[in-house]
C-alpha cells in the first residue's frame, strides 16, 4: 500500500495536475446539475479532460529500488523518492539511484 506523501514525492507534476483536474470535475458535475449552472459546468468538464490528457503525456521512468529490488515509476526531474515497498529513501548521486540509510 503506497502512502500518499510517497506518491506526491515520485509524480509531483501528475500529482498536482489529478488533483486540479479532479476540482474541475467535481465542480463541473455540481455547476451542471442546475440549468443556468450547465453555462459553467460544461466548459469546467471540458478543462478537466484536457487537464488528463496532459497529465497522461508526462513522461517517466521505471526505476529499480536498490534495496528490495521493487519497480517504481517516476517522473524524469525527480531527484529522490520514497520506495513503494519498502519506504526506504532512494537518491541520484551522480547519474545512479542508491538507497539511503
Amino acid at each position: 500500500m503506497t502512502s500518499g506523501l510517497a506518491a506526491k514525492q515520485r509524480q509531483p507534476r501528475r500529482h498536482s495536475l489529478a488533483i486540479a483536474a479532479s476540482i474541475f470535475a467535481l465542480g463541473g458535475v455540481i455547476f451542471t446539475l442546475t440549468l443556468l449552472g450547465a453555462v459553467i459546468g460544461i466548459p469546467m468538464l471540458i478543462i478537466s479532460g484536457i487537464i488528463f490528457l496532459i497529465r497522461s503525456r508526462i513522461k517517466m521512468n521505471s526505476i529499480e529500488c536498490p534495496s528490495c529490488k521493487t519497480p517504481n515509476k517516476i517522473e524524469l526531474s525527480v531527484q529522490y523518492f520514497n520506495c513503494e515497498q519498502c519506504l526506504k529513501t532512494v537518491r541520484k548521486e551522480q547519474g545512479e539511484w542508491v538507497a539511503a540509510g
